[in-house]
């Protein structure tokens, strides 16, 4: 018997549909809750995913607090969560109509307001960011539990190693079913961040990166002159210090030591560079709160 979620049919995975990953996504256009509302079956396998591979597909998320941003009318994560009603599971909208339609439709509780700044009453053990525009801050960040999951785009993610957050793994469903890869290392970075001052002045910035006068007192502060291209000398930098195996901070950072005129001095290091485009694009990062 499936689980009543307002106008949703919520299944549990033994109902879900059968067939071939191609024939479940010929059907997803079909594959409507109402006239507004939409369930595109390769979302709610990435979902199920998720909660696989974690170990949360044990966990009653009725009793756990999950905020959505972005969600418009995919309702398929409610149905992979297997939700069986909406008092905490909350999604946060641009518009009041799309609120009230997520209301009327499906029984959602749903609230009009900005990610950066919205406030929720309670922080989530899930969040998840379906709109990669967010710009991560610290009003965001209040609203995600110590230990609590967010799951989101490349470019959030990379503000998010910088304040304390995880890398636990990123899901790729580019292939048809998704797969987890929990492999990943924090050393993604190094490879999606750009490399010179003309990918880094093309390149999408955000909150909480090391912005280029930075770059330039850093260089100083270690006793280097800043050159023509200031990006590739603090990556250099960076690479220096790596070399002297120095640990990454929870926020991002990492020391480099060096000695002037007999006295041994440290430079704190931001590492959060821009990303460029790259194959990790349209995947999804699983990060984790840690401090």
């Amino acid at each position: 018997m499936g689980y009543t979620f307002g106008m949703f049919m919520l299944r549990k995975p033994s109902e879900m549909p059968s067939g071939s990953s191609n024939e479940n996504e010929e059907r997803e256009p079909a594959l409507k809750s109402s006239s507004s509302l939409e369930v595109h079956w390769s979302d709610v396998r990435m979902w199920q995913e998720f909660l696989r591979e974690f170990n949360l597909e044990h966990i009653d998320l009725n009793k756990k607090e999950i905020i959505v941003y972005g969600l418009e009318n995919n309702v398929a994560i409610t149905r992979a969560f297997r939700l069986e009603n909406s008092e905490h599971f909350t999604a946060l909208t641009e518009s009041e109509a799309e609120a009230d339609m997520l209301k009327s439709k499906g029984n959602i509780r749903a609230v009009k307001g900005e990610a950066e700044w919205h406030k929720f009453d309670k922080q989530g053990f899930i969040v998840v960011a379906m709109n990669g525009d967010i710009h991560v801050t610290k009003h965001l960040l209040k609203n995600v539990q110590l230990g609590g999951w967010f799951l989101c785009g490349i470019h959030v993610a990379n503000a998010l190693r910088g304040t304390g957050y995880k890398l636990m793994g990123l899901i790729d469903r580019s292939h048809g079913h998704p797969s987890v890869d929990r492999s990943i290392s924090d050393e993604i970075w190094e490879d999606v961040a750009v490399t010179n001052e003309s990918e880094y002045d093309s390149a999408e910035k955000i909150e909480g990166m090391v912005t280029k006068d930075e770059m330039r007192k850093k260089l100083k502060a270690a006793g280097r002159k800043p050159g023509k291209d200031v990006v590739a000398d603090y990556i250099e930098l960076l690479d220096d210090a790596k070399d002297q195996h120095n640990p990454l901070s929870s926020d991002g950072n990492v020391i480099f030591k060096t000695e002037q005129d007999g006295v041994e001095i440290e430079v704190k290091l931001n590492t959060v560079l821009p990303v460029k485009e790259n194959e990790h694009q349209n995947k999804t990062f699983v990060m984790k709160r840690e401090i």
